[in-house]
């Protein structure tokens, strides 16, 4: 199991709502190991209702400016499974795609070192545990299609409306 100075981090769950975003995103169940954001994905809206919000984590502030795009996602802690170098590094390329902004899956996979990668890059998305922090859902297809979204296109679709015109505001501020 994962130490740190010797010492076993905590796990802690916070169901948190952030109002801003768009309809599907309101509501996302966080899980963070110690200091590192393990898990941030939507849940439904009585699961922030009836759920007890356990005190603040110490990144919460932090994350919520992520999801805003006020900070890059590359200042947030977070904790990878059982994750290959190269996939590691789709990853990390992943997190430079700025708000209101896409990527080709080919495109990643050129950065990440391997060209004929596009469905692999595929995969390492589909398996992102951390979405929105590490922004799986700014990935599209060559030819502009969406693509495929653990959640959905609906949502994907909707984050990307969303994650443009707050890139436009920001531009014209």
């Amino acid at each position: 199991m994962l130490r740190k100075n010797g010492v076993q981090p905590e796990w802690s769950l916070s169901y948190l709502e952030f109002p801003w975003l768009p309809k599907g995103w309101h509501h996302l169940k966080v899980e963070w190991f110690g200091d590192q954001l393990a898990n941030l994905q939507p849940c439904s809206p009585q699961a922030t209702r009836v759920t007890i919000k356990q005190p603040g984590h110490v990144h919460e502030k932090l994350l919520a400016n992520v999801l805003s795009g006020k900070t890059p996602a590359k200042q947030l802690p977070m904790l990878y499974f059982d994750r290959s170098a190269w996939a590691l590094a789709v990853l990390e390329h992943l997190k430079d795609v700025p708000l209101g902004s896409v990527i080709t899956y080919k495109e990643l996979a050129t950065l990440a070192g391997n060209p004929q990668a596009a469905r692999a890059v595929a995969r390492v998305c589909a398996s992102n545990r951390i979405c929105l922090a590490i922004p799986c859902h700014r990935v599209i297809a060559t030819n502009g299609k969406l693509g495929g979204f653990y959640w959905g296109i609906p949502l994907k679709k909707s984050i990307l409306e969303w994650e443009k015109a707050q890139a436009n505001h920001i531009r014209q501020a």
